[in-house]
């Protein structure tokens, strides 16, 4: 019978003794953490594009396992996970400003698609989410639109502009829906006001009237 390699002999070794080794493994980390993680930051700096490729690689052939790993993890981990985003977020909020703005520049029709999408699917919990925000937030939204008015008015004009060009029928519609409630406020106010003048003209009437009788009566 032929003789194994070393290489062969290392393989089947590996092979009946996973858990064993994944032991090892584990203790030899926790008794070496920092020795370890210096090891593995001189070993990125020295092979970057080769540890970038790797992984490439192995996410590549491997994304339905590495899903549920991260499922998993997710799930056992909700709180420390969500406190981990936080942070980043909070340290890193021009990066991930400029990694959005990039995003969004090379990918707009899909983005747009997501937002209309995202949009129909959440319709009533948008508009709910958008009313309970201007409510607490009329005064503080007014001023800014203020001031954006007042430092982009050529702009504000001309988007103006373009808008009504736009969309001539649905101006026009809007003008005549407003100025029909307009007609009907004017009109629920001044039958208001006819009808307060008609009871003070009737108020008037029957003090007139009681002064007179209790003249008489004197």
């Amino acid at each position: 019978m032929a003789k194994k390699s070393k290489a062969a002999r290392q393989r089947e070794y590996h092979q009946t003794n996973k858990e064993k080794l994944r032991e090892q493994q584990r203790e030899y980390y926790a008794a070496n953490k920092e020795k370890v993680a210096e090891q593995k930051r001189e070993y990125y700096a020295a092979n970057k594009d080769k540890v970038v490729e790797r992984q490439r690689e192995y996410r590549q052939a491997n994304k339905e396992k590495l899903r549920e790993q991260q499922r998993e993890y997710y799930a056992a981990n909700k709180e420390k996970v969500a406190e981990q985003k936080r942070e980043y977020r909070a340290a890193n909020k021009e990066k991930l400003a400029e990694r959005q703005r990039e995003y969004r520049q090379a990918n707009k029709d899909k983005v747009v698609e997501q937002k209309r999408e995202r949009y129909q699917a959440n319709k009533d919990k948008v508009a709910e989410r958008q009313r309970e925000y201007y409510q607490t937030n009329k005064e503080k939204l007014a001023e800014r639109q203020r001031e954006y008015r007042q430092a982009n008015k050529d702009k504000v004009v001309e988007r103006q502009r373009e808008y009504r060009q736009a969309n001539k029928d649905k101006v026009v519609e809007q003008k005549r829906e407003r100025y029909q409630d307009n007609d009907i406020r004017f009109a629920v106010a001044k039958e208001k006001a006819e009808r307060e003048a008609r009871i003070k003209a009737m108020r008037e009437r029957n003090a007139r009237a009681s002064t007179r009788k209790n003249e008489v009566m004197l």
